[in-house]
């Protein structure tokens, strides 16, 4: 009777030994799956962080961009009032000239009858 109490104890142990043994091949197997995941998101993040990076690098760059055409606008901008003073002031330089010819003119005419009247 002892052995057979024996035999049946051993066998249960034998079966208790068999289902741990099968959840712990679950156990590994789940964890193996969980690394596989664990290493697949550590990809994508790090895609993600080279993708962001990559974003930051050309925002700065049309920031410097976007700065360097405003000095251009800004540059051109004075070079036409610049031009549209320059303008004003030939505009108004020609005027006087043209006024200064008139009186040349008109001062020509003047001594032309003054030397007529001489009789020269």
């Amino acid at each position: 009777v002892l052995v057979g109490d024996i035999r049946g104890q051993m066998k249960k142990v034998e079966q208790e030994l068999e289902f741990t043994h099968a959840e712990l091949t679950a156990a590994r197997a789940k964890a193996a799956e969980a690394e596989s995941q664990a290493a697949e998101a550590a990809k994508q993040v790090n895609s993600l962080a080279t993708t962001l990076a990559k974003a930051e690098r050309q925002a700065e760059e049309q920031k410097q961009a976007a700065t360097k055409l405003q000095g251009q606008v800004a540059s051109l901008e004075t070079s036409v009032k610049a031009a549209d003073a320059g303008a004003m002031d030939s505009s108004l330089l020609a005027g006087k000239l043209q006024e200064m010819q008139a009186r040349a003119e008109q001062a020509e005419e003047m001594v032309r009858e003054l030397q007529q009247e001489r009789g020269t």
